[in-house]
C-alpha cells in the first residue's frame, strides 16, 4: 500500500491529491530545497518508472550544477518518454 499520499496532504507543497507541486525541474517553486520525482510528484506526465528515471537525473543535474555554481544549464522535463508492450503469444 501506499502511504505517500496520506502522509504529505495537508503540506503547504503538495496539491490537493498529495502530490508534491513542482516545476520542469522537479523542484517545488516555493520551497527551493524541496524536490519530487516518480509517483510522489504531481506532474502531467504517466506515473512511469521510465519518466521517474528522467525525473531522477533531472534532479540530480540540477544539484550538480548548483554544487557547481551552474557550470551547465539545467535539463528540464519533457514528456517524450516511450512506452513499449508486447501482445499476443509469446
Amino acid at each position: 500500500m501506499n502511504y505517500g499520499k496520506s502522509l504529505c496532504k495537508g503540506l503547504p507543497f503538495v496539491d490537493d491529491h498529495g502530490f508534491v507541486v513542482t516545476d520542469l525541474y522537479m523542484r517545488n517553486p516555493n520551497y527551493h530545497e524541496i524536490f519530487a520525482v516518480g509517483d510522489a510528484a504531481a506532474v502531467t506526465v504517466p506515473k512511469l518508472g521510465s519518466l521517474g528515471h528522467m525525473e531522477c537525473e533531472i534532479v540530480s543535474k540540477v544539484i550538480a550544477n548548483e554544487i557547481s555554481e551552474g557550470a551547465k544549464k539545467n535539463r528540464t522535463l519533457t514528456s517524450n518518454g516511450r512506452l513499449f508492450w508486447r501482445h499476443g503469444k509469446l
